[in-house]
């Protein structure tokens, strides 16, 4: 029987971090949507644009236009501000949820970007919820890295087991060259692709595990990647955070389906 799954990212583009895994979804014959939950406008790209792109990109891997919501469009939560708009998302984002979801996928809690972070902690909420099963998959994060390098599709190690998946040749080319459809975006994929193909091509290997027991209090690693790059230190995303921590996730959530 066909199953209904959801991922949730923050920007048009982010789901070429989770393609391997849409693909193999829709190849079991299951139901994937997609929610965005900022409009992408943070370079001056047009919301339109980004969300074209994103509409092009997924339709490749089987995912029907009607599936895709892109939530911060719909309701202006800007790029790169989200955090400090995580309940207002929360309430669009309940809106627009398809009914008899089996199981969640969300961005890793890592550091990279705060609306990656901030994605996570509304995936986290609703999926709290629903109680659904929660599964995170890895961006970008600077967690084994020194100065201002950083590491696409690795995870930070918390002492969760991965449920890693070997993927064929044929279905890692195409997931790393799904950021083909985004070229508004050009400049980001130049640095994130090398990391990607290596890891999608050369090693074939999908990294995934299931949520466990996070304190969203503190930072995943330290210094975050989005302080070193964006200038925004983690007590500043805490404390426009710790409402809604308080109020959706906490005491902190622990995900006992793997």
């Amino acid at each position: 029987m066909s199953e209904k799954v959801l991922f949730i990212f923050a920007h048009p583009d982010d789901e070429c971090f989770a393609a391997s895994r849409i693909g193999f979804e829709v190849g079991l014959g299951n139901e994937v949507y997609c929610l965005f939950t900022t409009d992408g406008q943070a370079y001056g790209v047009s919301s339109k644009t980004r969300a074209q792109e994103s509409l092009r990109a997924l339709q490749s891997l089987g995912v029907p236009g009607k599936h895709l919501f892109f939530v911060g469009i719909d309701y202006g939560f800007r790029d790169g501000q989200s955090y400090k708009n995580l309940e207002a998302i929360y309430h669009a984002v309940g809106k627009v949820l398809p009914h008899a979801l089996s199981r969640l996928y969300l961005m890793a809690w890592e550091g990279g970007h705060p609306d990656h972070d901030a994605a996570h902690l509304v995936g986290v909420a609703v999926g709290k919820r629903l109680g659904l099963p929660l599964f995170e998959f890895c961006g970008y994060n600077n967690g084994t890295c020194l100065g201002p390098f950083f590491r696409v599709l690795k995870f930070i190690p918390n002492g969760i087991g991965l449920n890693t998946r070997k993927l064929s040749f044929k279905e890692g080319v195409k997931a790393a060259l799904l950021c083909r459809y985004h070229k508004s975006q050009w400049k980001t994929w130049v640095g994130l692709f090398p990391d990607l193909f290596y890891r999608l091509v050369i090693r074939r290997h999908e990294p995934l595990r299931p949520l466990g027991a996070l304190d969203y209090h503190l930072p995943p690693h330290t210094p975050l990647f989005y302080e070193k790059r964006f200038h925004l230190p983690f007590h500043a995303f805490e404390k426009e955070t710790r409402d809604f921590i308080g109020r959706y996730i906490d005491p902190v959530f622990h995900n006992e389906q793997g």
